[in-house]
This record gives structure tokens, C-alpha cells and sequence, in this order.
């Protein structure tokens, strides 16, 4: 249950999720693929994420792939 593991793991996930959708057509194909080739993490960055956004799993997640300013825009955790 190492925190690189947990990630990889929800990455895993999330990448079979955008084939599934590509696949019915939800998004194009050519995006799951780039998805899939761009997807990566990292711990350190995650574990500063959820330190400041009161251990929220879900927005840490989301946090490690989309550029900080984002996630202060769209997180119910943001200040208002």
C-alpha cells in the first residue's frame, strides 16, 4: 500500500476508463492514446497537494496531472 503504488494503481484506472470511453466514442480515440502516453505522476507533488487541500484523494489525483492554478479554480476546497 505504498503511495506510489495507490497511484499507479488509480492511474491504471482512470487510463482503462478514457480506452472504454474512446472505444463507445465518448472522446476520440486519438485523445485516450495521447492520454495514455502522457499520464504520470508524481509522489512528492501529490503528497504537497493533499497536504494543502486537507488530504482530499480525489482532488490530489486530478492535482498531479493538471498545472496548480487550475485545481485552485475548480476545487471545492479553494479558498473563496
Amino acid at each position: 500500500w505504498e503511495s506510489k503504488n495507490k497511484y499507479k494503481i488509480w492511474m491504471d484506472i482512470e487510463l482503462h476508463a478514457c480506452d472504454a470511453q474512446a472505444k463507445i466514442g465518448l472522446i476520440p480515440k486519438v485523445a485516450a492514446k495521447t492520454i495514455r502516453k502522457k499520464a504520470k505522476f508524481q509522489v512528492k507533488k501529490i503528497d504537497a497537494i493533499e497536504i494543502a487541500f486537507c488530504n482530499a484523494d480525489l482532488v490530489t489525483i486530478v492535482g498531479s496531472t493538471i498545472p496548480f492554478s487550475i485545481i485552485l479554480t475548480i476545487s471545492p476546497f479553494a479558498a473563496s
